[in-house]
């Protein structure tokens, strides 16, 4: 799935878009990166059709020269409650959402009803509930999931492929160095990546793997199969060398990081043989280049996925196929075995393992937490504002921003919301 705007379903009508209940929420990352809803095609301009954005959040937010718009966070969240807090200076859908060492979130790039692609970027600082403008990227690029930023180990920020604000597929990578408050181009790849997935492995290298080489399929109306190749970041010399080869052709799936080192891939597109994947392999980085091998197959149906590693080594794995299947991954036995739904995340959510080991899931007008700790989820209040391929990020204490995304009329929006991902009367584990 690509973040390009010219055509799209729009974004799913939950419930509520209830102003005046609070709660938590996050998309997909993931991102997270992770999957993704885009806008409605034929929308109205940034103007006309961003009416959600801001001015219904109880935020006073100004719009400066810049981008910097001022807005301080209603009060500290309760227990599973979100509370509005400021606003960016953009509307953003599809964007890079990514946690600093310093505790602040950068966002960056993604699109919306008027823009194919941005450059700008924007900070969030969680001691004032503000976003201000940083420094541009230097290429306008949208990605396919809001969690394909990766951390370096020395605190800059990667992102690699998307697209470009002509909806073309780019093989360009480049840095944000928190410091300096500034973007600069590193080696690109040797493939045009739109809809790859990024992981940052234990050494320090970034695996990048799959994607289209061609210009979106949804911009271009192009039908065409993912990519079967990958390629590793080294940051110590700013350049990409070709990886393993994994099994499967693969664009806009799930990737993470196990305890173990390796990377387990699931799900995502192949146009070239049918809408999904469905399947899922793990790329092991001991070898030179590293190596992929099968993995289980996951329950199905097939879909857009999210992967969260849990504190036990497992893998909470969150499919959208046929409104949602839930697993796990077991890597000492290499198989999946199916959970129990979650109750509430509509759409293409956005989500964030949390550093307590639970992992925090928003979409649609809804908020939930999955507990490691019993294996449950638990529901959470309502969310400000019903939201899809939204960004979420841990802030250093506990809570969760939940940022930017499209709402339930299908515009892209500038609002922010802190959760407590904490349930009412629970700790959270």
């Amino acid at each position: 799935m690509s973040g390009c705007f010219g055509s799209s379903s729009a974004a799913p009508n939950p419930s509520a878009n209830d102003a005046g209940a609070v709660s938590g929420d996050a998309s997909v990352s993931d991102a997270g990166a992770g999957v993704d809803a885009a806008a409605n095609d034929g929308a109205t301009a940034r103007e006309a059709g961003l009416s959600d954005a801001g001015g219904s959040m109880g935020v006073d937010a100004t719009a400066s020269e810049g981008g910097t718009t001022v807005g301080a966070q209603d009060a500290a969240p309760g227990p599973g409650a979100c509370v509005p807090t400021g606003s960016m200076g953009t509307a953003r859908s599809y964007f890079y959402t990514g946690a600093l060492s310093s505790g602040k979130v950068l966002v960056a790039g993604g699109g919306n009803q008027s823009t194919i692609a941005f450059a700008t970027a924007e900070l969030y600082d969680p001691t004032t509930g503000m976003f201000t403008a940083t420094g541009p990227m230097s290429t306008p690029r949208v990605p396919s999931l809001p969690n394909s930023m990766v951390a370096l180990q020395d605190g800059r920020m990667l992102v690699a492929g998307g697209d470009d604000d002509n909806c073309t597929a780019l093989s360009s990578a480049e840095l944000y160095d928190p410091g300096a408050g500034t973007w600069s181009l590193t080696g690109s790849m040797a493939y045009q990546r739109d809809n790859a997935m990024a992981v940052g492995l234990a050494s320090g290298q970034v695996l990048v793997s799959g994607g289209y080489a061609a210009s979106a399929v949804e911009c271009s109306g192009v039908t065409a199969a993912a990519q079967v190749s990958a390629e590793l970041y080294d940051p110590s010399n700013g350049t990409f060398a070709m990886a393993g080869s994994p099994l499967s052709p693969r664009a806009a799936g799930a990737i993470t990081l196990m305890s173990n080192g390796s990377a387990l891939l699931v799900d995502g597109e192949d146009f070239g043989n049918s809408p999904f994947n469905g399947t899922a392999e793990v790329y092991d980085p001991t070898s030179d280049g590293g190596t992929f091998s099968a993995a289980g197959m996951p329950p199905g149906p097939a879909g857009y996925a999210f992967a969260y590693a849990l504190p036990d080594g497992q893998v909470l794995v969150k499919t959208l196929g046929a409104g949602g299947v839930v697993s796990l991954y077991d890597p000492s036995s290499n198989t999946f075995t199916a959970q129990s739904a979650d109750p509430a995340a509509a759409g293409i959510t956005c989500g964030v393992a949390l550093s307590s080991g639970d992992v925090f899931v928003a979409g649609g007008a809804q908020a939930e937490v999955y507990q490691a700790s019993t294996g449950s989820w638990q529901l959470l209040g309502s969310m400000v504002v019903g939201r899809t391929v939204c960004g979420a990020a841990e802030l250093p204490d506990g809570n969760v921003l939940v940022v930017g995304g499209t709402d339930t009329s299908g515009a892209s929006v500038t609002s922010a919301e802190v959760c407590n991902p904490r349930p009412a009367g629970n700790d959270g584990g």
